[in-house]
């Protein structure tokens, strides 16, 4: 695993069963949350042997991605006692290295290492690309979601306030929040943000 950032598990129900689903060195897969036994497996590399993004959840989708590898959604279910795996859809103009993506109702939003890091929306339905921001932007960001807008840090200590849309992402906000990198990602609480750069952890109220 890339030493800096490694795939967090995420616990959902697919197929009627309770499972938790994270991504390996060499794959995806779903583990019964009360048994720990594995369930399915689906094979998954990348360059340098490296899975680092955290899976999304759509409906009964998965959503996955890896570097140079494109964005891909997977149906996971149970058929006559035995688990399968579909692909639903593939979108090869975008990628993810090291940023996870967040669904928001019907969109995917998330931070590509394509054309030097540029953020962008998905139809989580359909695979569809919305919209990519300017290319350029980062070597990589944390994306989340709260209230109708996008928090976006930047690994060079900028903040984004952002509106949540499938037409695009104009800033609504922009803030410096620290005087050296920022890759670990933002805890967002009712006061504020939580941000931790490379030697200090601060929180910052947003007006």
């Amino acid at each position: 695993m890339d030493r800096r950032r490694a795939p967090s598990p995420i616990v959902v129900e697919l197929g009627g069963t309770r499972q938790i689903v994270t991504q390996t060195q060499s794959s995806i897969a779903g583990f019964s949350e009360a048994s720990g036994q594995l369930l399915w497996k689906i094979p998954f590399t990348t360059e340098y042997v490296q899975n680092i993004v955290t899976p999304a959840v759509y409906r009964d989708l998965l959503i996955f991605s890896g570097l140079a590898k494109g964005i891909m959604a997977v149906r996971v279910g149970m058929k006559s006692g035995q688990w399968f795996t579909e692909t639903v859809w593939k979108n090869p103009e975008l990628s993810m290295y090291m940023s996870s993506p967040v669904v928001d109702g019907d969109l995917l939003f998330g931070f590509s290492h394509l054309k030097r890091g540029q953020f962008f929306a998905i139809d989580a339905r359909t695979g569809a690309t919305q919209w990519t921001g300017e290319p350029r932007q980062a070597d990589n960001a944390a994306v989340l979601t709260i209230g109708g807008n996008l928090i976006l840090l930047k690994d060079d200590a900028e903040l984004i306030v952002a509106k949540a849309g499938g037409k695009g992402s104009d800033p609504l906000r922009r803030y410096h929040v620290a005087e050296s990198s920022t890759w670990a990602h933002p805890l967002v609480l009712r006061k504020g943000v939580v941000i931790k750069d490379l030697t200090n952890l601060a929180m910052w109220s947003l007006a």
